[in-house]
């Protein structure tokens, strides 16, 4: 037996049986994003890419050159709330990232990300320049 309560209401089963969707849940024809990527060519000659988060992670890492940055500035970029999350993913990835902290007030102290090893960009969608690091 059906409950009572799943034929009832604006959005129920219709007269054939079927569930009913709300008219603003219907999806509409719309472009699928792809993920920002990153594809690099290591001095080794092996390539790797990296995708998504951690995409824009690297390309942040790229734009900041030799001074890395801190999370602090990746804060700033919106989109990088586990910093530490991206350049863990990273690594595993095989990127050698070096981890400095900071200290920037008396009990505060910040990490700072530093790309190791040059390597070259052979290919990158979706990813945003930044501006600045600090």
């Amino acid at each position: 037996m059906m409950d009572q309560h799943i034929g009832n209401g604006p959005f129920g089963q219709n007269e054939r049986g079927l569930r009913e969707q709300a008219p603003n849940s219907i999806p509409g024809p719309h472009k699928a994003k792809s993920k920002p990527f990153i594809k690099v060519k290591r001095h080794d000659g092996s390539v790797a890419i990296a995708r998504g988060r951690e995409a824009q992670t690297l390309a942040h890492l790229i734009e900041a050159g030799p001074a890395g940055d801190t999370s602090l500035g990746f804060s700033r970029a919106k989109w990088a709330r586990r910093t530490s999350g991206y350049v863990f993913d990273l690594r595993k990835l095989g990127f050698d990232i070096q981890t400095h902290m900071e200290q920037v007030e008396v009990d505060t102290r910040v990490a700072r990300y530093v790309l190791a090893v040059d390597f070259d960009v052979l290919e990158s969608s979706g990813v945003e320049s930044l501006g600045g690091a600090s």
